[in-house]
């Protein structure tokens, strides 16, 4: 008797404790301290894993603190506990929204809907959903030939045993001809001693809308000591996933491909790489090398980082960087380390202005420097 008196009076006391913890979190959430409100809800859900409404309110203070992946996996578990809560319903629309997922959002609003069919935040919810669609159709059906041209000018100066050897020159130029492709181009002009020569290139680059990015690039001329050479260059970069407000907030695989033909050789660059994505604009890269040519192969590796910086009005961003990778150079494969800076400033009439500086330092070779100017009109 006296262990069923004492059962029943832990459950009682357990019964207050949660209910107090429960008008503590309400009362937290309703004083906007949505940090500590999770916390408290976090906390009950633990103890009560199967209450739905415990799991909606804790979706509530993720989306408060623009934790939208969180809100939504807690609204996933609230509307698997009760299908028919058109409440848990309409968060599950404002989150899909947030995430850009139209179609389930859409998904979710026909099921609240159904639900009560009267409910004026469903209603002002597709009404919002119509007013994105309206806004999409129109800037599809809106032809856009030109979103930004833009115009550089690059200079290269190649130096061994501390003299100059020879210089390059380059003009580049490149233009959206759709939302999503861009058309770019270059020429450049090699000096060394008494010859001159050119090197022409032609490339496109694509992006699709979940921001991956393919650009391919045909170019025909001369290497840097002027043997006859077609390259074709390839620059694959894929998105795995984004996240705000997050230590790590993206994960990007990168494959580059490079295909060298000379008269009497051909080599072939396979060069697959990571780019982690942290807070406050910084990123590292790592990447691997496989050179090929017809005599041998090379596994090599490489690594470099680089920190980028905004400002709050996103008028400047200025970067800088280092690298440490195998290059190739007329068939031969060097050992190089560069430094990178430089900035973008945002001008007015919808003008950009670019310009960076590289120092390569290829060992046993040569060193190089690069100064790039370039302007871009948007339009």
């Amino acid at each position: 008797m006296k262990k069923l008196i004492l059962a029943l009076f832990v459950l009682v006391f357990c019964a207050y404790a949660q209910n107090d913890d429960y008008d503590s979190g309400i009362k937290l959430y309703k004083n906007k301290e949505y940090a500590k409100a999770q916390k408290v809800f976090e906390h009950l859900v633990a103890q009560d894993t199967s209450n739905t409404e415990l799991w909606y309110l804790l979706g509530l203070c993720f989306r408060a603190q623009s934790q939208f992946e969180q809100a939504l996996q807690a609204q996933n578990k609230a509307s698997a506990l009760n299908p028919s809560d058109v409440y848990v319903k309409i968060e599950l629309v404002r989150l899909n929204l947030a995430l850009g997922n139209k179609k389930k959002a859409l998904k979710y609003l026909q099921q609240a809907l159904s639900l009560e069919p009267g409910n004026a935040t469903s209603l002002a919810l597709e009404k919002k959903i119509k007013s994105i669609e309206k806004v999409e159709l129109e800037a599809k059906n809106t032809k856009k030939p030109l979103s930004y041209i833009g115009l550089g000018y690059q200079y290269s100066i190649i130096s061994r045993s501390g003299q100059p050897d020879w210089k390059m020159q380059e003009l580049f130029a490149g233009t959206w001809i759709r939302d999503n492709i861009n058309l770019h181009g270059h020429v450049q002009n090699y000096t060394r001693f008494d010859n001159s020569q050119q090197h022409y290139g032609l490339g496109l680059l694509y992006v699709s809308p979940q921001d991956h990015a393919l650009d391919l690039t045909l170019s025909k001329g001369f290497s840097t000591v002027f043997l006859p050479r077609t390259r074709l260059r390839s620059n694959f970069d894929f998105k795995i996933f984004y996240k705000k407000n997050k230590p790590i907030s993206g994960l990007r695989l990168t494959l580059n491909g490079q295909y060298d033909q000379y008269e009497n050789l051909k080599i072939g660059v396979i060069k697959p790489g990571t780019k982690i994505l942290l807070q406050r604009g910084f990123d590292v890269q790592a990447q691997s090398i496989l050179i090929v040519d017809e005599n041998r192969d090379h596994l090599l590796y490489g690594i470099g980082s680089r920190v980028n910086w905004f400002s709050p009005n996103n008028t400047w961003h200025l970067f800088a960087g280092v690298s440490f990778a195998p290059e190739t150079d007329n068939a031969v494969v060097i050992d190089t380390s560069a430094f990178f800076c430089g900035g973008r400033y945002k001008l007015k009439s919808n003008y950009d202005l670019i310009a960076s500086y590289s120092h390569e330092n290829r060992k046993n070779s040569f060193l190089r420097d690069v100064i790039s100017m370039y302007v871009r009109k948007n339009f």
